[in-house]
């Protein structure tokens, strides 16, 4: 939880500890932010070796989605987006480089 000084909100010392310091509440995006910034990570390191892209597609479009969902409350959110969306770059690199091959050579 985030932890907001007392004196900021205008209130009294209501902490047993008495180090001035109380949880705030934290947004209800938080955990979906945090979810696309996590699976947007994921999604890229899953998209860098071919054998794993398949997985890292799925997981970077659930990053795009909670990143969309996200992208006004919470950096995490704007960060998981941008990594979701960079991972589905990756894959299409990759279709485009197969696709380059294969018309240079036919044969192949």
């Amino acid at each position: 939880m985030e932890q907001v000084k007392v004196n900021e909100l205008g209130l009294q010392d209501l902490t047993a500890s008495g180090n001035g310091f109380v949880d705030a509440p934290s947004s209800p995006h938080s955990g979906l932010a945090k979810s696309a910034f996590v699976c947007g990570i994921i999604a890229v390191s899953l998209n860098l070796f071919a054998i794993t892209a398949v997985i890292g597609i799925f997981v970077g479009i659930i990053a795009i989605v909670f990143g969309a969902m996200t992208f006004r409350h919470s950096t995490y959110g704007k960060t998981g987006l941008v990594l979701g969306l960079l991972s589905m770059f990756v894959i299409l690199a990759y279709v485009l480089s197969a696709l380059a091959i294969k018309v240079a050579d036919p044969f192949l």
